[in-house]
């Protein structure tokens, strides 16, 4: 199938180009620039007048003939209004298959206010009393912006962090297994707005890492296999420096070899974050690493030494379709110290798990 893109150069034009190219088919792009860095992501490209010209409407239905366009993808919204009307007119078989971007555009906002709002007030969580929870608007740009981030993490669980977080002590933020950094932002960012620390993110991207995890289901193991971790690794970095530059770094390691660094040094550097200091003190730990039981169990058993009381431990895909390694590891880590803790739930898949307060004592340096 020929399908034609205008304006071809959008961010929205090229997202489409880059679908319908991997469904096989071929993608001529057009613009009314001169010079259209896009060109290059085309099959074909074709220049058309300026929308107001009066031979636009001329030169648009030529291309439509000449390259045997049957689908129309229109990104702008007053160019979709015309080229529709255009084509009802002269070549009704030929069709715009994406709707108004201002209908979009209105629609899936609708949703997010709609899904947000189906959160409710969040959970209740017992004393300590911490501070306001995140007002409508906020949890909205929180949960609209979390998921634009490649990642899994749902919005019943990111509003449970923003819960969370109101009542989180200050210190650090650590975050093992980070990916793109959907979960990284939302920590990220509930870290800001309630002045709890800053946020650290272990991760090794690595292919030879991920192959590690041997007892999840074979098609988990491929599916890490398959993964070009320098490309994540770059979504990553281009994820914190949109949102948290300043606020949060990373040591590109293994959990195993990432723990003695925390241990002896309170200030990670990298080319691409800055210079970040830390307490060494985790007000909140989210464990998202290597899914098997013994890499998970390390994992929790390691880090969870610096967890302040009233800090929190939260242990991703708990309930996992693939495997039940992180399962075993936290059960078995919450059944060794239930005395510590005075609140667990499960939200989205992740297990939540509040040290007790009145167990304050001194935490490892």
């Amino acid at each position: 199938m020929n399908i034609f893109v205008f304006p071809a150069g959008m961010p929205e034009a090229l997202d489409f180009a880059v679908a319908a190219r991997l469904e096989g088919h071929r993608i001529v792009g057009g613009s009314s620039l001169y010079h259209d860095p896009a060109s290059a992501e085309y099959d074909r490209w074709i220049r058309l007048p300026l929308l107001g010209h009066e031979d636009f409407d001329r030169k648009f239905m030529h291309c439509i003939r000449e390259e045997s366009i049957s689908r129309v993808c229109v990104s702008h919204h007053v160019a979709w209004t015309r080229i529709k009307e255009l084509l009802a007119r002269h070549e009704p078989g030929v069709a715009v298959v994406n709707p108004s971007p201002s209908a979009l555009m209105r629609a899936r906002h609708g949703l997010a206010r709609r899904q947000t709002g189906r959160l409710g007030a969040g959970l209740e969580i017992p004393a300590p009393d911490g501070n306001d929870a995140l007002s409508r608007l906020e949890l909205l740009s929180l949960v609209t912006h979390a998921q634009r981030i490649f990642g899994h993490s749902d919005d019943q669980k990111i509003a449970a962090l923003a819960t969370v977080a109101a009542r989180l002590p200050k210190g650090d933020i650590v975050e093992i297994g980070s990916k793109a950094g959907r979960s990284a932002f939302v920590l990220g960012w509930l870290a800001r707005r309630y002045d709890i620390g800053t946020l650290l993110c272990i991760d090794p991207w690595s292919r030879d890492a991920a192959s590690r995890q041997v007892e999840s289901s074979a098609i988990v193991r491929q599916h890490a296999g398959d993964n070009d971790y320098d490309l994540i690794f770059e979504c990553y970095i281009s994820n914190m420096l949109a949102y948290l530059y300043g606020t949060v770094n990373y040591i590109r390691k293994t959990s195993d070899e990432a723990v003695s660094i925390y241990r002896a040094d309170r200030c990670i550097e990298t080319v691409e974050l800055g210079r970040v200091e830390y307490t060494g003190r985790i007000a909140c730990l989210h464990v998202d690493g290597n899914h098997d039981y013994e890499y998970a169990r390390r994992d929790i058993r390691q880090w969870s030494e610096w967890l302040l009381p009233g800090g929190w431990l939260i242990v991703d895909d708990y309930h996992w379709a693939f495997g039940d390694g992180p399962q075993r590891a936290a059960d078995e880590w919450l059944s060794e110290h239930e005395r510590q803790c005075d609140c667990a739930f499960v939200v989205g898949g992740a297990l939540f798990v509040r040290k007790r307060v009145e167990q304050a004592h001194e935490v490892n340096r």
